[in-house]
């Protein structure tokens, strides 16, 4: 039995080891960290703010920090750069037809309202000659899964986005808004007009009547007089 033990626990551990390996092949093989992957690897370090479609291998990034953004496909193998400037016009496109679009200076969307036969997708368009269009199929009608409604949503949301970028760029939509300052309460509460009561940590204290105390003291005085 001696003789035995020792094959069978390295027989055991190099089990677990080749489960674990596996496991970690899966994880990194997963198409979403690939095109994730594939962004990181053209736009550097920095915030960014993707849509990915797996389904389609295919992906959008931005970096906020470069003002750039890359477009990657063949599950983040390969991929185009571009400047922020490049951009000129994003389309949401329903079933071959133009529902939104959004460029300098215009924007117009209309979710539509009948049912989606086809595809939902998103067309960038660059003032790239080598490179003008680029296509993202959200949606296809072979796709499992995923309702058609969904992808709707993600390109409009998407659509409204872009068009931050291309005419509100003050609204920076891929940084979260600063924190409020925070002021501490020192010694005992007050009561704002505006508030009428403090509820909460303090014990709840009615608004006093300025004119109604000025007058109790009035006859205070006048009785003591």
């Amino acid at each position: 039995m001696n003789e035995i033990g020792p094959p069978l626990a390295v027989l055991a551990a190099t089990a677990v080891a080749a489960a674990a390996l596996a496991v970690a092949a899966r994880w990194s093989n997963d198409p979403r960290r690939r095109l994730r992957r594939g962004l990181r690897a053209i736009l550097g370090p920095g915030p960014l703010a993707v849509l990915l479609v797996p389904a389609r291998g295919k992906g959008l990034g931005f970096n906020f920090r470069s003002n750039r953004l890359a477009v990657v496909w063949d599950d983040g193998a390969w991929g185009l750069p571009y400047r922020f400037e490049d951009l000129a016009r994003v389309q949401l496109l329903v079933d071959g037809q133009i529902a939104g679009f959004a460029r300098r200076g215009e924007t117009e969307a209309t979710k539509p309202t009948g049912s989606i036969e086809r595809r939902v997708a998103l067309r960038l368009t660059f003032a790239d000659p080598a490179h003008p269009h680029v296509v993202l199929e959200l949606w296809r009608r072979t796709d499992r899964g995923r309702p058609a409604a969904d992808a709707l949503d993600e390109a409009m949301s998407w659509l409204a986005r872009i068009d931050d970028l291309l005419n509100r760029p003050a609204r920076s939509w891929w940084e979260p808004p600063p924190a409020a300052p925070r002021t501490e309460l020192q010694g005992e509460p007050r009561v704002w007009p505006s508030l009428g009561t403090i509820k909460g940590q303090w014990q709840e204290t009615p608004l006093r009547d300025a004119d109604a105390d000025a007058d109790a003291a009035q006859r205070r005085t006048a009785g003591r007089g």
